[in-house]
């Protein structure tokens, strides 16, 4: 009681499992998005549940009110704002609505105080999902969840574990992207991209620019790769845009690596500065 077990498997695969345990309603509201910057009003509902001791609140697009929108406008960017202290944030749309944004070639931005993740809706691959959910399920009745989380304390412990080996020092907690589809007790991970798909982690206050290095990736082996970062300043807060061509947990760390055969050498600067960020390593 109060435990389930899934399988977790790359697209193109179903997983199985038994039906997730209910949380405790904390309460339901009304929720605006916007729809190229342009605020839409209770074009969503919210509601904030507990489950286990985690915080989840799941934002539901009402997605034939934005797809009546798409039909007299051509807006690129849907954003759907998770606010509030929470654990687990999750967006949700249907399956209809994510191939009307595809044929529009529109982007599905998630944003919480914690991170931003911006997804082209044709890398979530609706038809591919659809196929391995049964081509016979209606679009419209496949649920679309894109979640950003606290990763959880085993991911946490395995990449505080593999910045340690390489010496680097985690400066943010991980964050975990998910995109899942489900239908019924159904489910399909989309874990792999076909172009590289970005995110933003809030970098903690008083974090100053200098004091990041890269962006890093918790790989199934328990160890940390690099990914393509750049930290931005915006409205005051410094923010890391990581770009990567998978789902997982993610963490941004500082690392200043040097080496003394390359001291009197052309090569000395760019050296450092790829094996600072992890791309490549030296040996005694």
């Amino acid at each position: 009681a109060g435990h389930r077990l899934d399988y977790k498997l790359d697209i193109g695969s179903i997983i199985l499992a038994p039906k997730p345990v209910e949380g405790i309603s904390a309460k339901t509201e009304t929720e605006d998005v916007q729809l190229d910057s342009k605020s839409q009003s209770n074009y969503a509902t919210s509601t904030t549940t507990t489950v286990g001791s985690q915080q989840v609140k799941t934002v539901k697009v009402d997605s034939d009110k934005v797809l009546a929108k798409l039909e007299s406008e051509a807006p690129h960017v849907l954003t759907i704002p998770v606010s509030g202290k929470t654990d687990v944030a999750v967006a949700e749309l249907n399956g209809k609505l994510v191939k009307a944004m595809e044929s529009k070639e529109m982007v599905v931005q998630v944003k919480t105080d914690k991170a931003t993740y911006t997804l082209p809706a044709a890398q979530i691959n609706i038809d591919s999902v659809s196929s391995h959910i049964g081509k016979d399920v209606a679009l419209q009745d496949i649920k679309i969840n894109v979640k950003i989380a606290d990763a959880d304390a085993i991911k946490s412990s395995q990449m505080s574990v593999a910045a340690d080996s390489t010496g680097a020092n985690l400066i943010t907690a991980p964050v975990e992207f998910q995109v899942e589809a489900t239908y019924n007790q159904q489910k399909v991970q989309v874990d792999q991209f076909n172009n590289y798909v970005q995110r933003e982690i809030a970098l903690p206050e008083g974090v100053e620019p200098s004091q990041i290095t890269t962006g890093v990736v918790l790989n199934d082996d328990g160890t940390v790769s690099h990914v393509p970062t750049k930290v931005i300043q915006r409205g005051g807060h410094v923010y890391a845009s990581i770009n990567s061509l998978t789902n997982s947990a993610y963490s941004v760390v500082y690392l200043r690596k040097t080496f003394t055969d390359t001291e009197t050498h052309w090569s000395q600067g760019d050296v450092n500065d790829l094996a600072s960020r992890l791309v490549l390593g030296g040996v005694d």
